[in-house]
């Protein structure tokens, strides 16, 4: 069992949460509110927000990568090899062209009338 705190130091810790500017009172209230003082809740806060924006950017480029992955295996199965030209088009295209030429493979006859739309 822990032996209990040193009166003398109890009353020293009192005198100093009870008086001075405040500013205490205030950390000790947001440290009871969120277990951090409140620069390392910001800190937390900043540094949760960096990571969040970097997973939402590499979930988009991964999503893009595996939009054209698609365009490509479909384009290949339905006509072939594909020459440079389309390569390029679609490394360069974003991810709405991208689903429209998805959606052109349907009914298009060539490789040309997708890359049109």
């Amino acid at each position: 069992m822990p032996a209990p705190p040193n009166p003398r130091h109890v009353s020293a810790y009192q005198r100093i949460i009870e008086g001075g500017d405040g500013q205490l009172q205030s950390w000790l209230r947001e440290i009871d509110r969120t277990g951090a003082l409140p620069e390392q809740h910001a800190a937390i806060d900043n540094a949760y927000a960096h990571g969040h924006v970097a997973g939402l950017e590499e979930g988009r480029a991964e999503h893009l990568d595996a939009t054209k992955t698609l365009l490509l295996a479909l384009l290949e199965t339905r006509f072939g090899s594909l020459d440079d030209r389309v390569l390029d088009r679609i490394d360069d295209a974003q991810l709405p062209r991208l689903q429209r030429w998805i959606l052109a493979i349907v009914d298009a006859q060539s490789i040309d009338e997708i890359m049109e739309r």
